[in-house]
């Protein structure tokens, strides 16, 4: 099972402070620089964008899955949670972003939120998983969706892998 420093929180945003995308992007730069992260914030106009780089391309889903939910910040229940994924794609960075966009959907589907994952299948087109996660009953921000637009997904010359990927909020 991979598992990291992202967690079922929700914070609360003092009137007068800030949007919520200010206060998100600062808590996430704040978390980055005392190195509790292994992703930051991208600004973007219209969107979050956010980079993650892990020691493993399975590591790198379950780094971005965690970044997804750090952002929204899910309002969990104590009951877990747990689901089998299934995703097909043409590319490993079509991979990642329609994986992403399918725990999306399961968080709408079924009113759950996702820290961890255990992978059981993986290759460049094909990615099986099981989520691990709990029951939600809301959320502090809404992600719409995970965009193609400027995805990008690579193994670097240290071995590590690195992936860089905007949600449309």
């Amino acid at each position: 099972m991979v598992s990291g420093p992202a967690s079922c929180t929700c914070t609360s945003v003092i009137p007068g402070s800030g949007s919520v995308r200010e206060v998100a992007y600062l808590y996430w730069n704040k978390l980055l620089e005392e190195g509790l992260l292994p992703y930051r914030l991208l600004e973007h106009t219209a969107d979050i964008g956010f980079e993650v780089t892990a020691g493993s391309c399975g590591k790198l889903f379950a780094e971005a899955m965690k970044a997804m939910t750090e952002w929204a910040r899910p309002v969990c229940s104590e009951e877990a949670s747990g689901r089998f994924i299934r995703v097909r794609s043409t590319d490993i960075t079509a991979l990642l972003v329609d994986f992403l966009n399918e725990v999306l959907a399961c968080w709408q589907i079924y009113r759950e939120a996702y820290q961890e994952l255990t992978v059981i299948r993986m290759s460049e087109t094909l990615f099986e998983a099981m989520l691990h996660g709990s029951k939600i009953t809301g959320a502090a921000d809404e992600i719409k969706a995970v965009t193609y637009h400027g995805a990008k997904v690579e193994q670097l010359p240290d071995g590590t892998w690195s992936a860089t990927l905007l949600m449309d909020i």
